[in-house]
Formats: structure tokens, sequence, C-alpha cells
């Protein structure tokens, strides 16, 4: 071999590093399959192309499911419009148009899945870290009777989209559907609350399991901060519910469920003016501006009981008064308000309480713990299209990640470094132990509609910058965290 062909063998063993290096190609000395050449034979190298890889992709989520149409019920020849928002937190815009499907399913688990509507998205509007809103006009003509339904939405429901992660792609009972019997109201219609004037409801509130007992107290008053002017629906489960209706609150607990539930009330008997209509039971307070309707029990078994300060009153006796003027017999006072013998959750896991903001203007909610040695309901928050506010008693257990548009505020009771922060995609939770008891509060951190405002003892930031700066740092300090504020802090502590 002459001299001049050295030049041209180390430049060909340089370009086959170079291939090697950067992953293109991978040399071998002979074909695969093949056996190795006899000695002495000569033989030519072999490239062969590595599998091509996915470097960028798009990674679709729905992260909220809104409509101020699910305020009021509906009706089955009804087609409101919902709005779906979808995040992008890949690396690129998806590959083609993106098809959302948003179904119903019975709000007590029986039957499945029902399709209520479908709405694609253009690619374009869906760019790496980009948000895009789906439009689903719903035929409610395909539920099967009167209730309550879950809606859950499924983004690229065919998996037609390559995509870095598809377990994401489906949003469970992030809204509640009330579908109610007949038809619609014809235009200038009212529906009329059972004492005769028109119910503003502004939440709503639903037992979805109910393994144990639970306790719900309405108590927030912090000057501004209060759920003072709320008009509050309970829906409640198989077992024992119990509420405490405070100053200001107007409460519809009709709905209360089997079982002897009970309702604490901060007057005495004697400061309450009771009326009936039909067998439904109203209590109003003029002086505390508070209000409780219950429903009239057809035995004193079935009762549920009002609890004052004084003592305590079944229903069953208040109906049989009011309606055929029999005396009412003495107080309880084996248990008054104020000191109240609510029942304790029992069940090591909680129950499940779903809250529903329907004020258009913005809605304000308190999750309270009342028992120092098991968990208390697990309150799940579905936020108004406007900013909602929720506070977090010590040792409450919240999910307050679907709040929905604005920029939502939530008080937390501690202070910043109190808790440990995890970050899961969107979102943060937050636990610390006070007490005896573990709190633990889930919060969307995201942009858009996804960033709150996370206000504790010691000042509050954006749950964006706090996520961000977790994730850059586990250990740091709030003051540290980008937008901190020290003059916003929680009240009441």
């Amino acid at each position: 071999m002459s001299k001049a062909s050295h030049p041209i063998r180390r430049l060909s063993s340089i370009l086959i590093k170079l291939l090697q290096r950067i992953g293109l190609w991978t040399f071998w000395p002979f074909k695969r399959g093949e056996a190795a050449p006899e000695a002495g034979r000569r033989n030519s190298p072999h490239f062969e192309s590595m599998e091509p890889r996915l470097l960028l992709s798009a990674d679709l989520l729905p992260v909220s499911i809104t409509s101020t149409a699910l305020s009021a019920p509906l009706h089955s020849g009804d087609s409101p419009s919902v709005m779906v928002q979808i995040h992008n937190q890949g690396d690129t815009a998806p590959d083609k148009p993106v098809v959302v499907d948003l179904y119903g399913k019975a709000s007590d688990a029986t039957g499945g899945e029902i399709k209520l509507g479908t709405a694609t998205v253009a690619a374009a509007g869906l760019a790496a870290g980009g948000d895009a809103t789906a439009a689903i006009n719903l035929d409610l003509s395909q539920l099967p009777a009167p209730g309550l339904y879950t809606l859950s939405a499924v983004v690229d429901p065919a998996n037609q989209i390559a995509e870095s992660d598809k377990s994401n792609n489906t949003l469970a009972d992030a809204a509640l559907l009330d579908l109610a019997a007949g038809s619609a109201l014809p235009p200038g219609g009212i529906n009329l609350s059972p004492m005769g004037q028109t119910a503003a409801t502004t939440s709503k509130y639903f037992v979805l399991s109910s393994t144990a007992t639970d306790f719900v107290d309405f108590e927030l008053n912090y000057g501004t901060l209060s759920l003072s002017g709320e008009q509050i629906v309970f829906t409640g489960g198989s077992n024992v519910d119990a509420v405490y209706l405070r100053p200001g609150i107007t409460l519809d607990f009709t709905n209360s469920g089997a079982s002897s539930d009970l309702v604490y009330l901060d007057g005495n008997v004697a400061d309450y003016t009771a009326t009936l209509s039909g067998t439904t039971l109203t209590l109003t307070d003029a002086a505390r501006q508070e209000s409780v309707s219950v429903k009239a029990a057809t035995t004193a078994l079935a009762s549920d009981q009002l609890v004052f300060a004084d003592g305590s009153l079944s229903t069953y006796d208040l109906y049989n008064n009011l309606k055929s003027g029999t005396p009412l017999p003495a107080l309880n006072t084996a248990q008054t308000s104020l000191s109240p013998q609510a029942p304790g959750v029992t069940d090591p896991t909680p129950n499940q309480i779903k809250a529903i903001a329907l004020n258009p203007a913005g809605d304000t909610f308190v999750a309270d713990q009342h028992t120092t040695a098991t968990n208390s309901p697990a309150l799940i928050v579905l936020g108004s299209s406007n900013v909602d506010t929720v506070y977090v008693q010590d040792g409450a257990n919240v999910d307050a990640h679907l709040l929905g548009s604005g920029t939502d505020l939530i008080y937390l009771r501690g202070n910043w470094s109190d808790y440990t922060k995890v970050v899961a995609g969107t979102t943060m939770t937050f636990t610390r132990t006070i007490g005896g008891m573990t709190e633990s509060v889930i919060v969307a951190a995201g942009n858009g509609s996804l960033n709150d405002r996370l206000i504790f003892g010691d000042g509050s930031v954006l749950s964006n910058d706090a996520k961000t700066a977790v994730n850059a740092n586990a250990n740091v300090a709030l003051s540290a965290v980008a937008g901190y504020n020290a003059g916003i802090t929680t009240p009441g502590i």
C-alpha cells in the first residue's frame, strides 16, 4: 500500500468514530447473522442505521371544565356549552388537530360513562407551553334519567397524536351537572324556593362517599373574609351528616339523605321563627340573618335533629307542632350547640365532599377539621369563572386544584416552612402534621388560570412561582420565591 493511502485510511477512521459518537450509525466489522470472517480474510466496514427516536413531542392534558350553564338545573332538551381548557406541557405543537370528548356519569357511580359531546381544537393553537379552549355543546338527551352527573373530559380519545405521556389525557369528575325532570321553564319562568321566594344559590355541597359520618362547620368570619351572604345547598350521604350553620348564611338541608342528621345553630330555640310549606320546615333568625330549611320526617326514628344553644329538638316534633298544633316536648338538654357532640369521622379513609361554586362573581369555601384523632372529610372544590377563595383550617384535607379561571386565593394557617411540598405536573401538594392530624392541600400550579395565590402565615406567592422555586430548590425559603409578598398573610392565626 502506498503512503498516499494513509491519509485516506486516517480520514475514514475519523469519520467512523464521528458517526458513532453522534449516535447516527453503528459500526460492525461484518453483517449481523454472518459468521466471523476466516483468518486472513479482508472484510469491509458495514453501517447500520439505529432505530429512529422521538426527540420532540406534545404532551396534552385537560385542566378544567367550566360553564355558567352548570350553575342551575338543566333539562333533557337543553344543549349547554361547556368549556374544556387544554394545556400542552410538551416540547412542540401536536402534529394534527386535537379531538376532545366530554362524558357524563351518574354521581352515585351507577352505570357507565355516556358521551355527551365532542369538539376539535386546531393544532396551531397548542404550541409548546400553550393553552386552548374547546367549546363543547352537550346533548343531554343522551342521559337516561334525572339526577346528578359528573363530567369528564378526554383529549385525543383515539390516540391519534404522538405524545410523550398519554396517561394524563383524562380529567375525571371535574364538574357536576344537575339534570332536572320535565322540560325547561318557558321564557320569563321563575324557579321558586319552598317559601315562594327566588333562590339565589351560591354553592352546592355533595357528600360523594359515605363510609363514615361527617361534620361540616361553616364558620369563617375574618372581616371581609367570611361566608356571610352565602346561600348553600347541601346534599348528604347515607350515614349521619352534621352541619353547623353560622350567622349570615342560608342553608338548604332538605336533601340531607338517610339517617338522623344534625343541624347546629348558634341561637336559642326562641330566637327562631319556624314556618311550614308542604313538608319543608324553615327556621329563620332575623337578627343573625341566618336561615335553614329541613325536610320533616314521617317518624320520630328517622327525624333529623335541630341543636340550639339551649337544647335539641327533632324535626318530627316541630312538624307536628306546626301542622296540627301538637305541643312541643321539652328540649333535650343532653346536647347543645355550645358544646357540639357532632359525629367524628371514624373511617381511616375520609369522606369526600364536593363543593361547587355557582356564584358568577366568585365564591368562598372553608375546609375544617374538628376531630383530633381522625381525618376530616376531604373537600374537593370546583370553582367559578371568577376569583374563588378557600380557607384551610388546621388539619383539613382539601383538593383545590380545580378552582377554574381567575387568580384564586388559598389561605393556609401554617408558615411556608411548615409544609412538605411535592410538585406533580401542574399541581402542588402541601402537607404538614398539626395536633396529631395530617393536613393536605392540593393546588394548581401552572400558567394562566392555573396560577393561584397561596397565602401563608408569613406571606404569599403565586403557585406557578412556588412550583418553579421548589423544582430548583426543595428547601427554598418563602422570601426567595419570585413575587413574594410579605404584606398578604392568613388572618385568624
